[in-house]
């Protein structure tokens, strides 16, 4: 992750270089998808539905406990300010869970 983000009118070299605040935490995910038995990969219709439900954490705010940087976190679908196609905030209690590898 070496590009260069704009977000409004801020600039910063890469989303590690974000300290979240509070109780809020900034996640990486993978924009979820949908495959055919065949492998066809189709478009989810529903907005809710197409939100991601996992990723990993890049940044914790200071209140946040029991969670690392480097973290895969399982997280409400419905929640977090989205920043681009790949990252979000959420709070920290829209955390359900920490997988383990």
């Amino acid at each position: 992750m070496n590009k260069n983000i704009i977000y409004g009118n801020t600039k910063v070299e890469t989303y590690e270089n974000i300290k979240p605040l509070g109780d809020l935490i900034l996640i990486e995910y993978e924009t979820p998808k949908l495959e055919t038995q065949s492998g066809i990969i189709t478009k989810i219709k529903s907005e809710i539905l197409d939100r991601p439900t996992q990723g990993r954490v890049i940044a914790i705010g200071p209140e946040v406990q029991d969670i690392e940087v480097g973290d895969t976190v399982v997280f409400e679908a419905i929640r977090g300010q989205d920043l681009d196609s790949n990252h979000m905030f959420l709070g920290y209690k829209t955390i359900l869970g920490i997988l383990k590898n």
